[in-house]
């Protein structure tokens, strides 16, 4: 298994697919509180700030890769934190991370964990107990221990963030 890959908090895959059901709402940033909404066309976002009406430049996948890259170390909602380093200010180049951080709140409030890890977790946690885990299912369940301790944080943050009625989008 890949460490990095396994400690992604939030994915590209996840943001493209929840901003899909997002279609035509209204969103607010998490600190300005500004309004926008979001356009997914093709495995690229595309902000629309509702004060200027201008679509921003698309945020390719690979840009957002490494922004949930850096929101996977971090798990911070505050845009400031990801000026640096230098990857994630060219990556961030093209669009404002404030908007972003509004869809990953969103998604982290909104998307359960799916049925097939919750259970796969279980599983692991009961043959511990019980039967003992291999050196590699034990790593497999740290790493899922890890990352259920970051999606806590970056809940209880998005709820403090987030107006109540972005708890129920879509």
């Amino acid at each position: 298994m890949e460490s990095t890959a396994l400690r992604r908090i939030v994915t590209p895959d996840d943001l493209l697919e929840y901003a899909r059901t997002l279609d035509g709402k209204t969103l607010q940033t998490l600190h300005e509180k500004k309004d926008f909404t979001v356009d997914v066309k093709g495995d690229s976002l595309i902000f629309v700030p509702a004060k200027r009406g201008a679509r921003r430049s698309p945020v390719e996948k690979k840009h957002l890769q490494v922004f949930c890259d850096q929101f996977s170390e971090k798990i911070s909602f505050s845009p400031g934190d990801y000026s640096e380093p230098k990857a994630i200010a060219t990556a961030l180049r093209s669009f404002n991370a404030s908007y972003t951080l509004t869809l990953i709140a969103m998604w982290t409030l909104n998307v359960p964990a799916p049925q097939k890890t919750k259970d796969h977790v279980a599983e692991l946690i009961h043959r511990e107990k019980t039967t003992g885990l291999s050196p590699d299912e034990k790593a497999e369940l740290d790493h899922y221990m890890e990352l259920e301790h970051g999606m806590r944080l970056a809940l209880a943050r998005a709820r403090q963030l987030l107006p109540r009625e972005h708890e129920e989008c879509p």
